[in-house]
Formats: structure tokens, sequence, C-alpha cells
């Protein structure tokens, strides 16, 4: 294992294999992610301000429709998860 997977405590997969231009992009693509997913909220909050009238209301809303999302997320995630097996065998499959 080299010295830089070491530091930055990379999944063993990523540092046996020199796979590191593959971590690269899938950090790319999840800071993109990121970026677009608060591009949509600060529009859909000024297009609700114009609708409710109020800047306040209408960042709770987006507020509770994100976290809503994300809990519901979550829920349906960890009824897969606990049919899936061992957590090992769900890990490997993903990367």
């Amino acid at each position: 294992m080299s010295s830089i997977a070491s530091t930055l405590s990379l999944p063993r997969a990523f540092a046996a294999s020199g796979d590191m231009r593959r971590l690269a992009v899938l950090q790319v693509v999840f800071v993109l992610s990121g970026f677009c997913g608060l591009i949509y909220e600060s529009i859909w909050s000024h297009y609700l301000k114009l609708f409710v009238g109020h800047a306040a209301y209408a960042q709770t809303v987006v507020l509770v429709v994100f976290i809503g999302g994300m809990a519901i997320g979550a829920a349906i995630a960890g009824r897969f998860a606990d049919r899936s097996g061992p957590t090992r065998r769900s890990n490997s499959s993903l990367g």
C-alpha cells in the first residue's frame, strides 16, 4: 500500500489496484452533483418566494422537502440493506 493511500485512508480496493484515477473521477462527480443540488435548491427557493410571498417560508418548504426526501431515501435503502445479507458483500458490490 502506498504512503498516499494510507495517509488518505483509502479503501483497499483503490489502494491495491492503483486505480486512483477512478477515485478522482468519482470525487469530481460527487462535487458536481452537490453543486447541481445547490443550484436547484436556490432556483426552487426563488420561485417559491414569488409564489408564497416571503423568503423564509420558501426556504422552510425547500428544506423540509429536501430533508424529507433524504429520510424517505434512507428508509428505502435501509430496507434493502437489511435484505441484502452481510454488509461486506453489499459494500464490495459498490466498488
